[in-house]
């Protein structure tokens, strides 16, 4: 798949500000980046993270202590300015140790870049920043209909339910309608996914016992069927009020 990308913005935590001046410069050499924001410390990255715009290639010095930094890569992709963001940590050239390396990746880095850095490395890290990007947000596009059709099968039991005890499933099935509403939007490639899970759902799905019982337990009473219509009842008003 080929990932498009045009200008990103980039984030550059460094202690130092000779370094944190020689990446920028780097960058400046690089059409595909664009704004260019510096930080001294992860704590007032965390702060630009939170009150700025989002961020595409955040580079973090090595030199910082790991600790620290395991934490800004864990809490910056959950922040929504940080969620697609591709994580690089800025490495000297005396840090091409294999337990160091390990570290980055296990920190949750998406790319490393060595000094001296040269255009071609900048220029494949906006490559890895959009292909990260996409993939980001594919993920949560996946997870977003998955929780969609899980609540749809559940209305869909729900008005199957009503239905065989004669309750009026208008509301049900306008509140079937309104969740679906969203899928409506999905683009094609993403609509193959959402028939996917639809059709696994739906094959997965346990049938809900009362659905197609046609005829009552021997010695139900009227009483018994009623108390039972009353609670799909109020199941069903519970479901539209949600």
């Amino acid at each position: 798949m080929e990932y498009k990308y045009s200008c990103f913005s980039a984030l550059i935590i460094d202690p130092e500000s000779a370094t944190r001046m020689r990446l920028k410069q780097a960058t400046s050499s690089v059409a595909e980046f664009g704004k260019v924001t510096l930080s001294a410390s992860l704590n007032e990255a965390m702060h630009r993270l939170s009150v700025g715009d989002p961020f595409d290639v955040c580079f973090i010095s090595s030199e910082l202590r790991t600790e620290e930094i395991d934490r800004f890569v864990r809490d910056s992709k959950a922040h929504k300015n940080g969620q697609d963001a591709a994580f690089i940590s800025v490495m000297r050239g005396n840090s091409q140790e294999s337990s160091t390396v390990a570290g980055s990746v296990i920190a949750g880095f998406d790319g490393l870049l060595f000094e001296p850095y040269s255009v071609d490395q900048l220029i494949e890290l906006t490559r890895l920043a959009a292909r990260v990007k996409s993939e980001r947000s594919a993920q949560r596009e996946v997870m977003a209909i998955s929780l969609i059709v899980k609540e749809m099968v559940g209305q869909i039991n729900q008005l199957a339910a009503v239905k065989r005890v004669g309750i009026d499933s208008t509301s049900i099935a306008r509140k079937l309608k309104q969740t679906k509403q969203p899928l409506e939007r999905l683009h094609a490639e993403s609509m193959v996914n959402y028939y996917s899970m639809l059709t696994e759902s739906f094959m997965n799905a346990e049938v809900p016992k009362e659905v197609f019982k046609t005829k009552s337990y021997a010695g139900s009473s009227s009483r018994i069927q009623k108390r039972q219509k009353d609670l799909l009842q109020k199941e069903a008003e519970s479901l539209v009020s949600k």
